[in-house]
């Protein structure tokens, strides 16, 4: 038989236990939340880790790509990033360090200001030489900010040649791997003032619109935190200036977020 004093340690213990476990649970439990604000890597723990993948030129100028996990039909896990095209990384940054390698324009259509354009580049095993859009190129082209046609082997027009899946995803692999660069007519990499103002090839690790929650960044997280738990069969749409799937208006405000989506949808359709 337990005195007062022993019954009233022991009522201590009990307490301190159920304390030790709620404080256990709570810690342990916000890794398990739902609340997708706060899931900024869009990382779900789960079995399946079959994972999908799709390629394709988005917003017109940028070669998009994700990657995904489905699991009993809806989306856990995705990654959605964009590769800058050579309009962006292969630009001279200096308009009076212009050289051979650097492509001039006798009516002076390739020079922006104080860029200009190069005239080789290489990507992969593959050496591009670029020549001037005609108007009538440029007219026809679904990009307006692509000035320069690179050609190469079998290969008439790179723009072109992107926006066939396999060619994309090949472009993005070389860059991933840093196979792409400024080079002479001979392949030869040429240490030039060539500089991407962004910093990357990729948008997810450059300075490619930074500007607070508004910029590329917390537009990505937004629009891939409302796909995640979904099948994305839903029409997306604008409303108000935001992004909206279905019933969910998200806090995203990029106007390329049709071509984003498609994106993801061809990238679900392929675990069927």
């Amino acid at each position: 038989m337990l005195n007062r004093k022993e019954m009233k340690m022991k009522k201590y213990k009990i307490l301190g236990f159920i304390t030790l476990m709620i404080c256990i649970f709570n810690i342990t439990g916000c890794n398990m939340t739902d609340n997708k604000e706060d899931n900024k890597d869009n990382n779900i723990v789960e079995t399946n880790k079959d994972e999908k993948e799709a390629y394709k030129i988005v917003f017109n100028d940028f070669v998009g790509f994700v990657k995904l996990r489905v699991n009993n039909g809806v989306i856990t896990y995705i990654r959605l990033d964009e590769a800058f095209m050579p309009d962006v990384w292969a630009k001279e940054t200096k308009k009076d360090a212009l050289t051979d390698v650097v492509m001039k324009d006798e009516a002076n259509k390739l020079l922006e200001g104080d860029f200009g354009f190069a005239k080789y580049i290489k990507i992969g095993d593959k050496l591009f030489t670029g020549v001037a859009y005609t108007d009538d190129e440029i007219d026809k082209n679904p990009s307006k900010k692509q000035k320069v046609k690179y050609s190469a082997d079998k290969i008439s027009d790179l723009y072109t040649y992107l926006m066939k899946e396999e060619n994309a995803k090949w472009y993005v692999e070389c860059l991933q791997k840093g196979e792409a660069y400024v080079c002479d007519k001979n392949g030869k990499k040429v240490e030039t003032t060539f500089l991407n103002s962004y910093g990357s090839f990729f948008k997810s690790s450059s300075l490619y619109w930074t500007t607070g929650d508004s910029g590329w960044s917390k537009n990505m997280q937004y629009l891939c935190n409302a796909v995640i738990g979904t099948n994305v069969s839903s029409e997306i749409t604008m409303e108000d200036g935001y992004v909206k799937i279905g019933d969910i208006i998200t806090s995203a405000t990029l106007i390329g977020y049709k071509d984003y989506y498609s994106l993801i949808q061809e990238a679900y359709k392929k675990m069927k």
